[in-house]
């Protein structure tokens, strides 16, 4: 997948882009995504008798995606939703947990659900017998997303982070292993001169960011961080998140939406192995 953490490890994720995987669903049907995930946190804060407006569950929504995304990249939409109403219920809990909505909580609901009960994750079971989309279909769904990215959200971070892996597929962000490093290397020193407050915030990554950070610095020049083992660390993982974002600004300011998305259905109906001519 071309990113540090999985090229030092050898470590890949399969099927990112299959239908009901958050990664997926962003990219293929986003606005129906975030209106689904808007609902289920409304119907949380009416279980935890708390108030929260449209407008603060849709936001919540993409921060608390973006977030799941960036650190379980391999999520199905129906697990958040399922840890969301579990969170609501009192059935997932976590250490210095409040009584709100927040991105925060489902975040920590998610990552408790997987530690806790593995067994009710994974991918959806149908409970009837859905029509198999064609790959004529997929494609077609596909273009649509891309093109509304394109057209509409390209300054969306969650959705530059969505189609980061694609952008690299079609050969429009061809970044080499030297020049991703140095990116990272210098967001990092960014980082920890300037630590974002969402991990402030949280005593947990706070916690893991300064013990990147005592480890980073200890580093003898030239510094060479052990990518494997610190992937996840949530100061490693942001400074990750904005290299890949500032590729992705980059490719869009260099070709024309129009060359892009043509770019794009090419590769996708190779992808699929189709006519790109049924896909019109």
């Amino acid at each position: 997948m071309n990113e540090i953490q999985i090229a030092k490890t050898g470590v890949t994720f399969p099927n990112l882009e299959k239908v009901g995987r958050l990664n997926y669903e962003l990219g293929a049907n986003r606005k129906d995504t975030l209106a689904k995930i808007a609902g289920d946190i409304h119907r949380a804060a009416l279980v935890m008798g708390i108030g929260v407006d449209g407008e603060k569950s849709a936001l919540t929504a993409i921060e608390a995606l973006r977030k799941i995304l960036e650190v379980y990249p391999t999520a199905w939409v129906q697990d958040i939703s399922k840890a969301i109403e579990m969170g609501s219920f009192g059935q997932l809990k976590f250490a210095e947990q409040l009584n709100t909505i927040s991105a925060l909580n489902i975040f920590q609901w998610y990552k408790e659900l997987r530690i806790a009960h593995p067994h009710l994750i994974g991918e959806p079971t149908k409970t009837y017998q859905e029509p198999e989309m064609t790959n004529e279909e997929k494609v077609k769904l596909s273009i649509n997303g891309f093109k509304l990215f394109i057209n509409t959200q390209s300054k969306d971070e969650l959705a530059q982070i969505v189609f980061y892996d694609r952008l690299v597929k079609m050969g429009v962000i061809k970044p080499t292993s030297e020049g991703k490093n140095a990116r990272t290397i210098a967001e990092i020193e960014k980082l920890i001169k300037n630590m974002p407050l969402e991990i402030l915030q949280d005593s947990n990554e706070r916690r893991a960011a300064n013990a990147f950070k005592h480890y980073y610095n200890a580093l003898e020049e030239p510094k060479k961080v052990a990518w494997g083992e610190w992937a996840e660390n949530p100061l490693v993982a942001d400074a990750i998140r904005r290299v890949k974002r500032s590729l992705v600004r980059e490719a869009l300011e260099f070709y024309e939406p129009q060359e892009l998305i043509e770019m794009y259905k090419v590769n996708i109906a190779d992808e699929y192995k189709v006519d790109l001519s049924r896909c019109n």
